[in-house]
């Protein structure tokens, strides 16, 4: 907006005192001018020994508008005079001082007149935040006795210089639950989001953002944003939260957006943290991995040692580090191979002492032992326990006999079935009677082959049948079965035992997806093309949903909710709608592949499946030859021998497809020809013109006509097209002879003189 200063004044009464305000309006914008241009710029002559561009744009004399009350107004542009100032780059006392002089001289009254005038002025230098120093000037003029009004302001306005300014805001949008911890863990998608903000008081072009971390592409509606407008822009493709930056507890993004004003381009950064939930946990389990029978006695007694092992996994979701066992009860010495964990790993860490049985023990009939292991994870200490007790009069040890591999795979999976051995073992020094062993879990029968143990003697039992693993065991990964021993020593109480066994169940979850379309083929630009994709579950494993299919053409895939078990499917849709340039390339070939979640939130991808869909294509082109005009060179308003015919040639894509190039040849004359256009969408066409006249020959006269065939070609896929078409153009014949007569001699004086007679035969016509 321009600052304007108006003053308002009567119509002068008279031709001459008209005469004289214009007179003195000359005057003072001659002085202007001096003040304004020359002394500046002698000025930055002086600095600088150059001349540095000025804005001379919109100075012009004072323009009159009429006031409502009939009065004409002159206008003086102030603002100009500032964006003069301004563009010198003058020091800011002395760009105060001009300025203040300027406004003075502008707003001083005039004769006959009063006013109050008041202007003021802020400028940003374009691509700082520096201010410019304010620009500010007051005139308070003294009445005088005029029988013209008093003038008054108009208005007062700021000026704002450009100051362009762009900020960037980003955020996470969404995310994948992809474990469906209920929050942002490692393995789960980050969608990003990204809000550019045009700060500034200018428009801004080239607006774009950039992902400085993880070079994620992106999207945004419009590259232009006017001044104060806003655009949200989005991340192309997805970020998996990594182990590092579970372990680290946060996401760091670092995004930045810009945009040009000017020759100029403006940015902003924004560093975005997000926080990752850690779920660190150890799972401990002690055992005893050797004993030494220091008696011979084939039994635990007492003085006797124990070598305990523990099996350290990590089953929480971030690497725990600082990894330490400790005997809580022995206080044993404890070495471990690792001192660090990722999530899933495990390591198996041992006593370097063994513990020696004592007479308490051997009394209690069991031994009581404790350990912990501790890591960290940051400031977080995480620790887990377990504890084992030995009996010392009987024991059981469940194992796995064998398994049936049902499904042919080779491991342990779904609908295998499991055989379970009891190996008990007397280890107290009087004989056990009755014993029973019982399947805790399953309640499968068990068959010993005796009922009776002497001191130090074992047996082994069998299950009478098997276990077939469940799909929800095989989604667990691991089946967990607890047995127990029981047995009559000849006095005192029953003893008995317990032991357990975790089988690890092979998990394979995997998907397939067969693509199909409908129809088969297209000839038309619009077509619809239906695409089914069945996606089925060929693992062993449920695969949880949503079930997604993505397809590289369309973005319209919809799929039915839910889960799928091994062997189960489902069916997606989605279409295409054919283009120009699916015609013209011939086919559709499209490609899909399926997504879901496995078991502990691992996502599962299928291999990729394609369909082809065959355009009919139908490439056809049309010439149709015309002579455009001739040049009447004999000027007898016909066309006859020696005129020069030129002429144009139409050509069209009468077919379904784009040729390229198209090029026409005269078969006749060899003339070139040029067409404006060598590129012809179906139904386009183009004008060409011969680049020069053909001159009718003789023959052509003699003939009564020109006959002239030209070819138009068009190309699809290097093979060429053609037609072509024949113009016959009838050559006026106008045949006529002419003679001339002549005698020898001229005169004759006697009888018998001989007198010669000539004959001149021409052909005066155009044809022979």
């Amino acid at each position: 907006m321009e600052d304007q200063i108006s003053y308002s004044g009567l119509q002068l009464p008279s031709e001459r005192s008209r005469g004289r305000k214009e007179l003195f309006l000359i005057i003072f914008f001659l002085v202007i001018f001096a003040c304004v241009i020359i002394l500046p710029i002698v000025t930055q002559w002086q600095d600088r020994s150059t001349l540095l561009p000025v804005s001379l744009h919109s100075i012009r004399e004072a323009d009159y508008s009429p006031d409502r009350d009939g009065s004409w107004i002159p206008i003086f542009n102030i603002n100009i005079i500032r964006d003069i100032l301004l563009d010198l780059n003058l020091p800011s006392d002395d760009y105060q001082n001009r300025m203040a002089t300027i406004t003075s001289v502008l707003l001083s009254p005039i004769p006959t007149a009063t006013g109050v005038l008041t202007n003021q002025g802020t400028a940003t230098a374009i691509g700082t935040n520096t201010p410019v120093p304010n620009a500010t000037s007051t005139s308070l003029p003294t009445a005088i006795t005029s029988p013209n009004p008093t003038l008054t302001p108009a208005s007062t306005a700021t000026k704002n210089p450009p100051s362009p300014s762009i900020r960037l805001i980003k955020s996470v949008a969404s995310y994948v639950d992809n474990d469906l911890s209920g929050n942002i863990s490692p393995g789960d998608d980050l969608r990003y989001r990204f809000t550019i903000t045009n700060t500034g008081n200018t428009d801004l072009s080239l607006v774009s953002a950039v992902d400085l971390t993880f070079g994620i592409p992106i999207t945004c509606p419009g590259s232009n944003l006017s001044e104060g407008a806003s655009m949200i822009c989005t991340a192309g493709a997805l970020h998996r939260v990594t182990l590092a930056e579970a372990n680290a507890g946060q996401v760091v993004n670092t995004a930045s957006a810009s945009g040009d004003y000017g020759a100029v381009r403006y940015s902003d950064a924004d560093t975005l943290t997000t926080a990752v939930t850690q779920n660190p946990s150890f799972q401990i389990i002690k055992s005893v991995s050797l004993t030494d029978d220091n008696d011979s006695s084939g039994t635990l007694t007492q003085g006797d040692g124990l070598w305990y092992q523990f099996d350290v996994t990590n089953t929480g979701n971030v690497t725990l580090i600082n990894l330490d066992v400790n005997d809580d009860t022995y206080s044993l010495p404890v070495t471990c191979p690792v001192t660090a964990l990722a999530p899933g790993g495990s390591t198996v860490c041992n006593t370097t002492a063994a513990h020696i049985i004592t007479a308490a023990e051997i009394a209690a009939g069991e031994i009581v032992n404790t350990a912990t292991v501790s890591g960290n994870v940051g400031s977080t200490i995480v620790t887990a326990s377990d504890t084992l007790t030995t009996p010392l009069s009987i024991q059981i040890i469940k194992r796995l006999a064998s398994y049936d591999d049902n499904d042919l795979s080779g491991s342990i999976t779904f609908g295998d079935g499991l055989w379970y051995a009891f190996d008990i073992t007397n280890l107290g020094s009087v004989s056990i009677s009755s014993i029973s062993v019982t399947d805790n879990t399953y309640s499968i029968a068990v068959t010993c082959p005796g009922t009776n143990l002497a001191s130090g003697a074992s047996m082994t039992c069998t299950a009478n049948s098997s276990h077939v693993i469940t799909l929800a065991e095989a989604n667990s990964g691991s089946i967990t079965n607890t047995a127990s021993v029981t047995g009559l020593p000849p006095s005192g109480p029953a003893v008995d035992d317990t032991d357990s066994l975790t089988t690890v169940v092979a998990r394979d979850a995997e998907l397939t997806i067969s693509k199909s379309a409908a129809p088969l083929t297209y000839a038309s630009v619009g077509t619809l093309i239906n695409y089914t994709f069945t996606v089925t579950n060929t693992g062993n494993v449920t695969v949880t949903g949503p079930i997604t299919v993505s397809d590289d053409k369309a973005t319209n895939e919809t799929c039915p909710a839910g889960s799928l078990n091994p062997g189960a499917f489902l069916t997606c849709t989605a279409s295409v709608i054919t283009t120009q340039g699916d015609l013209d390339a011939g086919s559709i070939t499209n490609t899909a592949f399926a997504s879901g979640t496995g078991p502990g939130g691992a996502p599962v991808v299928s291999l990729t499946d394609s369909a082809t869909v065959n355009a009919v294509q139908s490439p056809s082109i049309q010439i149709s030859k015309f002579a455009a005009s001739y040049a009447d060179n004999d000027s007898s308003g016909t066309l006859t021998l020696g005129d020069d015919l030129s002429y144009r040639f139409n050509v069209v894509n009468t077919g379904n497809v784009t040729l390229n190039p198209v090029t026409v040849t005269d078969n006749t004359f060899g003339i070139s020809v040029t067409c404006p256009a060598t590129v012809l969408a179906p139904s386009a066409s183009t004008l060409c013109v011969a680049d020069l006249p053909h001159t009718i020959s003789l023959a052509e006269s003699n003939a009564g006509q020109v006959t002239n065939t030209a070819t138009a070609r068009g190309d699809l896929g290097g093979t060429p097209y053609t037609d072509s078409d024949t113009i016959t153009t009838p050559v006026i014949q106008n045949p006529a002879l002419e003679v001339t007569k002549t005698a020898s001699p001229m005169t004759y004086a006697s009888v018998g003189q001989v007198i010669n007679y000539t004959y001149t035969i021409r052909n005066s016509g155009n044809v022979t």
